[in-house]
Formats: structure tokens, sequence, C-alpha cells
């Protein structure tokens, strides 16, 4: 479980060149590679998504090293799999800061797991850049080498009640009351938390408020429960198996609210094996193919060429990260350590297009606390693509409401 396939040729290709120089009568230097660690599951109940994440960090690499690397050095990310474990998780991290001595880390998914390879990021002071969890207390928790490019769960759970008031102007359905589905993690309970404060200051009531156990797909005591509280739309957070399985509960129900969660938890290409019951869906994320962003679709176009599907949106968030990391190295100085990366990340504002085909305004810069503040987006599923439609400044669809 150390290291995901094609690792041992990386460190192959690593150990000739070498090699070469040194026959050469060359020590290396700049041709040495600079490795980045990446903690992600490839392994376990989210692995599906791991696959996207690594490919999003595999297409940057491939591009930013045909382009010249970093200062002409090769940039290789090595890849490690917490398979969902939270100790799996920090065990990686050591590991690859420690024995394979990378510069920096990335990645996790998961927010139980991102906590922990944070609190472990933070014991070897090692700059961690996380693209992924969003749970509020990665970024609360005093953490100094961590840097949030995800936006946190408030920020999720205010779009989500300012989307229930905009739609309801616009042809939806008035919503006065919610209901939560959460599931029993980190995640589940930081979103709780926030979609109560969201809903509060929306002036919604929560009339319900019920878990399941991440994987579950079988909700329909949940949300039997949850329809004879007479809530009228549902804040989860459930990934995507959970997602599926609710809307396919919502349809036996002949129940139809809006349901939205956070992200890839229902953005995804796999949600249209939906077939029909996926359109119309509205849910949140920060990226969609659809965006008006040249740099944004020109990775959704690499993407898909090289890998014949789709990008997640949790694809191009690990395919940003990896640009980010290459603008904080080469400002950092190409023989930067992890300080002064760290110390960069702290600083500096990042515009490369590469590192901002998030909606971030063209400049992303992380706060005291290390977090970014992208755009968030509600995307509508129509015909088997993921449509944003709000705000509307983002929007590359006009939303259609239910039933319309």
């Amino acid at each position: 479980m150390r290291r995901t396939r094609g690792a041992w040729k990386v460190a192959a290709l690593l150990s000739a060149s070498l090699v070469l120089a040194a026959c050469n009568g060359d020590s290396g230097g700049s041709e040495d590679a600079i490795e980045v660690g990446v903690v992600i599951p490839l392994s376990g109940p989210t692995a599906g998504v791991g696959e996207y994440i690594q490919r999003g960090y595999e297409l940057a690499q491939e591009e930013i090293n045909a382009d010249g690397g970093i200062d002409g050095r090769d940039l290789e990310f090595k890849f490690g799999d917490h398979a969902g474990d939270p100790a799996t998780g920090a065990r990686e991290a050591r590991t690859l800061v420690q024995q394979d001595k990378v510069v920096a880390l990335t990645g996790s998914y998961e927010s139980g797991v991102t906590l922990v390879v944070a609190q472990t990021a933070e014991q070897l002071k090692a700059p961690y850049i996380v693209p992924y969890s969003s749970a509020t207390s990665i970024t609360e928790s005093g953490f100094t080498y961590t840097f949030r490019t995800r936006p946190p769960l408030p920020e999720w759970a205010k779009t989500m009640t300012d989307f229930l008031t905009w739609q309801a102007d616009n042809g939806g359905q008035p919503v006065e009351k919610v209901g939560l589905l959460v599931d029993g993690t980190e995640y589940g309970d930081t979103a709780a938390a926030a979609y109560e404060e969201a809903a509060q200051a929306a002036g919604l009531t929560v009339v319900d408020k019920r878990t399941l156990t991440q994987g579950d797909t079988n909700l329909s005591a949940q949300m039997t429960q949850l329809r004879n509280s007479g809530a009228q739309a549902i804040l989860a957070s459930t990934y995507l198996e959970s997602s599926m399985g609710a809307i396919r509960t919502l349809d036996s129900l002949d129940w139809d609210v809006p349901y939205m969660t956070v992200g890839s938890g229902i953005v995804a290409p796999a949600f249209f094996d939906l077939g029909e019951l996926a359109n119309g869906v509205t849910s949140t994320t920060s990226w969609a193919s659809t965006i008006d962003n040249e740099a944004s679709k020109k990775f959704a176009e690499a993407y898909k060429a090289k890998y014949d599907a789709e990008p997640t949106d949790d694809a191009a968030y690990a395919y940003a990260a990896a640009y980010l990391i290459k603008e904080a190295i080469e400002k950092a100085g190409e023989d930067a350590d992890a300080e002064a990366i760290a110390e960069t990340l702290r600083t500096a504002e990042f515009t490369s297009e590469g590192a901002n085909i998030i909606p971030t305004g063209g400049t992303l810069k992380f706060d005291e606390k290390g977090q970014a503040h992208p755009a968030i987006l509600m995307a509508q599923a129509e015909d088997g693509v993921w449509n944003s439609v709000f705000p509307e400044e983002f929007a590359s669809s006009d939303y259609v409401p239910s039933g319309g």
C-alpha cells in the first residue's frame, strides 16, 4: 500500500538519471526532480474519487514537465494511500516527508483524515496544501503549515441557503423549512453545525436532522423521517454513492425537493448513472467544466483527451494544486526548503492560470488561517453535464426550476 502503480518506475528513472549525470562528471543539480507527496484514498470506500484526484495531479505533472518543469527541474508527485483511515494517512505523510524527503504535501480527501495529516504536517514543519476537505476544524486549529484552497463548510452552507432564496424568486419552490442529512464523521458533524448557522442567518428553520453511515445507499428510513418533518429542502453531507441513493429514495417517495451536498459528493460524472433521475438536480461545487474560463476549458479538454472521461471537480482541484505548488516553489527559489515554501504560501499572491482554474478573480491568496476563498457555484445536472447556474456572474446556463 506504500506506493501506487508507477512509483517504482519514477524511482528507477531518477536513479538512472543520477548515474548518468555522475558518468558525465555532473553531480545532478537542476536535473534532480522536485518531489511532492500526495496522500489520497486509492483503496477503501472513496477510492473512486482518489483515482480522479491522482489523474489531476498526473496531468498537471506531465504538462509542467513538458514545459520545462520548475526552473529546469522535473516535478514528481509521489503517492501514498490512506484508504480512508486517519492513522494510515498520518503514517503515509510521515514516511513521505521523513523517508522520501518530499518538499511539500498535498491531498487527503475525507476531513477526518485531512485533520490528522495536518497535525502531522505541523509536527514535521512540512507545507501541506489541502484542495478537497472542507471541515471547519482544518483551518480553525491553529495550524501554520496547512493551506486550504477549498472553501470551508460555512461558505458552502451560505451558498446553499442563498440559492434557496434565489431559486424561489426565479420560479423555484419557496423554502422555509430545511432538513439535514449528515454522515457520522468529522465532515458530517461540522457540516451540520454550518448548515444550522446558515439556515438561522437566512431565516430558515431546521426541522430535523438525520445521520447515515458513510457509504449507505439505502436511506428510506432517514428520508421518510425528513419528509414527515415537513422539510422543503435537504442540506446533506453525503459522498457520491449515498447522494445517488438519496435521489433514488426521493423518487420512490415521490417527494420533489432540492437536495444539496458539497462538491463531488454529488457533482461527478458517475452521478449520471442515475439516468433521467439526475436531470434537474442542483448542488454546490467550486468547479464545473462549463465555466467560462480559458485555462479551465484547456484543463477539461486535456483531461478528456488523456483519459477519455469527463473530469470531476476533485480532479480540477488537484490540477490547480499542482500549478499552485509549481508557482510557490518558483517564488521561493528552486533550492528552497520546506520552510521557505511554507513562508511563500503564507505571504504571496498566486496568479498563474493553472492555479486559478477554480474561480478566484485571477488571484489566489491565503488568509492568516491558511484559508483561500474561491467562489462556490451552484451547478445543475442536465443530460450528462453539470452546468453552473448560480451566482449569475458565473452561470453558464439558465436555471431550470424543478418540474420546469
